[in-house]
């Protein structure tokens, strides 16, 4: 390659790191594209280690190289082109394609979305779901080209549904196909599933609806219970009516069951009139 002859003999990952070698000819994240995924983590633990003994940044060197008659004009092709090629190169080593073309390919890295997927910086975006980076990348694509699309999984293993990123197993939706499939497989996340819930579990609720609709003594408060576990007035209401978090279980008025017991579907005509 035509940058080999601008590193130094010395320079301890010629195939990996650039940015602490004392050499600024082409970016570090260019140089990924010679490495394979093997390399990646040891050349990110040797920058690492760089930092902390202070061998990063510029510094004088003992012999510098003169200036050549004319001046420097080294050329790196299209810097855009070569992250972009860079990103693609990080994105692969950070996927277990091990399986074979028919198989789920998840996410390996440690970066993860509270709803499981994987994410890395791309396009100049920092979080991108892993998911569509891979669907653009097989497309040749951009993520403006479906900004207004939702990428849906048609794997065959539940397991995998929000962890897999082969593109024969990803299309192309909309909103409301994407929450109907989510329905269907089960990983539409709700309750203590969905991560603003995972705070207020469905015993605690459940508890709540029995304190409040069936009180041994005098009936708390609402706002005593919001109060209590330092949750909003309006959230605990509706909670308490049956308006949210349904599946937490509890009576929805004094006395009341159904068909499904306790833990039944809550129905309009078994609400308060007023709280």
């Amino acid at each position: 390659m035509w940058w080999r002859s601008l590193l130094p003999d010395a320079c301890p990952r010629r195939r990996a790191g650039l940015s602490y070698c004392g050499t600024y000819a082409i970016t570090s994240r260019a140089a990924i594209l010679l490495t394979s995924s093997p390399v990646l983590p040891e050349n990110l633990a040797d920058r690492w280690e760089a930092h902390r003994e202070g061998r990063t940044g510029a510094r004088d060197v003992a012999e510098p190289v003169a200036t050549p008659h004319g001046g420097w004009n080294i050329a790196a092709d299209d810097l855009n082109e070569l992250d972009h090629l860079a990103r693609v190169s990080e994105f692969r080593a950070r996927v277990d394609s091990s399986g074979g073309p028919d198989a789920c390919w998840p996410w390996i890295a440690q970066s993860r979305h509270l709803f499981g997927y994987g994410f890395m910086r791309f396009e100049g975006q920092n979080t991108v779901p892993a998911h569509r980076i891979a669907y653009v990348v097989a497309h040749g694509l951009t993520l403006a080209d479906i900004r207004c699309q939702m990428i849906l999984h048609r794997c065959t293993e539940d397991a995998y549904r929000n962890n897999c990123n082969n593109p024969d197993h990803l299309m192309a939706g909309t909103q409301a196909e994407n929450i109907a499939d989510k329905k269907i497989h089960g990983t539409m996340p709700s309750g203590e599933r969905h991560h603003m819930g995972r705070r207020y579990s469905d015993s605690l609720i459940a508890e709540l609806r029995e304190r409040y609709w069936r009180p041994r003594g005098k009936r708390p408060t609402i706002t005593a219970l919001a109060a209590e576990i330092g949750a909003p007035i309006g959230v605990v209401s509706r909670w308490l009516k049956g308006a949210s978090r349904p599946e937490a279980g509890g009576p929805a008025s004094p006395g009341h069951h159904n068909r499904h017991g306790a833990r039944g579907v809550f129905l309009p005509w078994d609400l308060p009139g007023s709280l």
